[in-house]
């Protein structure tokens, strides 16, 4: 299993501001420790074979409630050309599909009062925000 310390950081969890780098990697393991017991922790990454347009891929790593080894890991190549939101889109995508699946078979195991899902991408973020203010549903 991939830590969730470690995929941070492999994510970008230190970002370089001017010449002052910032380690994120401890906030993100302390937020986990903190939700990891009651809620399913995603991992989303979209990328493109080019810097913007491409061929693209979706990947994500889904942390079960009180998981230690079965997380489980989604990805798929994206049969056309995209911009790299439109990938980042496609692995959130992919992870919310992947985790429905996974409830239906086995929603009796897991007692989940959240699901958190983590992206790099803030246009990605406030279209889905967008989308869901004008279909009248809720995302926090």
């Amino acid at each position: 299993m991939v830590s969730p310390v470690k995929l941070a950081e492999m994510e970008g969890g230190q970002r370089a501001i001017g010449l002052l780098i910032i380690d994120f990697s401890e906030r993100v393991e302390t937020f986990v420790d903190k939700h990891r017991h009651h809620s399913v922790m995603i991992f989303t990454d979209g990328a493109t074979s080019e810097s913007e347009v491409g061929r693209g891929s979706a990947a994500a790593v889904i942390l079960w409630p009180d998981s230690v080894d079965d997380a489980l890991e989604v990805s798929e190549v994206l049969n056309r050309i995209v911009d790299s939101i439109e990938a980042e889109i496609s692995a959130t995508a992919l992870a919310l599909e992947a985790s429905a699946e996974h409830f239906r078979q086995f929603a009796h195991l897991y007692k989940v009062k959240h699901i958190f899902i983590f992206t790099d991408c803030k246009p990605a973020i406030a279209y889905i925000v967008q989308r869901s203010q004008t279909n009248n549903y809720t995302v926090s």
